[in-house]
């Protein structure tokens, strides 16, 4: 009895510091640095040299596609989501991604970046960019081969939320698959 006594007064915190010491647990570079980085959405931003007024990436982008919705040649707009496209902050890229979704066919500039961005090491934002590629419609035509590539191709898994590695292909290949659907049955 003086055993279990003992095991129901360790905390599952404690367990963790032994296993981690012992080197049983060993938490993935590519999870520690995420976890590192915070929460999407939640890195804020000064924005027109305000220092009042402080946004998150995704209302940054957000934003810039509004704008380009109004003007699809909006330098700013275009300037500002290609920028966070290629942050190097994965949560910056999903939301630029994302926004891109929201002007649709207005972000027809934004075609070859959506296309590199099919060739992100991020999961969510190779989805994302597919998705968005196909809100844009027949004039991403271009995007067509990056799209069947991303539709196919087997990348390797990635960190879940746990400890275990997930596999996000079939994700990724029906969000080009859709993206390659509305591309070519929006042009016929």
């Amino acid at each position: 009895m003086p055993q279990a006594s003992y095991l129901k007064s360790i905390t599952l915190a404690e367990v963790i510091v032994v296993a981690l010491i012992m080197g049983a647990l060993v938490i993935p570079e590519a999870q520690a640095s995420e976890q590192n980085e915070g929460f999407r959405n939640r890195s804020p931003h000064k924005t027109n040299g305000n220092l009042n007024k402080i946004q998150s990436v995704g209302e940054i982008c957000t934003t810039a596609s509004t704008k380009l919705i109004s003007d699809p040649n909006n330098k700013e707009a275009l300037a500002t989501i290609k920028h966070w496209l290629t942050s190097p902050r994965s949560g910056d890229r999903l939301d630029a991604a994302v926004a891109v979704q929201k002007a649709g066919p207005r972000a027809q500039q934004l075609t070859a970046n959506l296309i590199r961005s099919l060739q992100d090491e991020s999961a969510s934002v190779r989805a994302e960019a597919a998705h968005a590629l196909g809100t844009i419609g027949p004039s991403a035509k271009s995007a067509l081969p990056a799209l069947r590539t991303a539709a196919t191709v087997e990348h390797p898994a990635e960190q879940g939320s746990g400890c275990c590695m997930v596999r996000r292909d079939n994700w990724i290949h029906s969000a080009a698959k859709d993206a390659i659907a509305k591309i070519n049955a929006a042009g016929q």
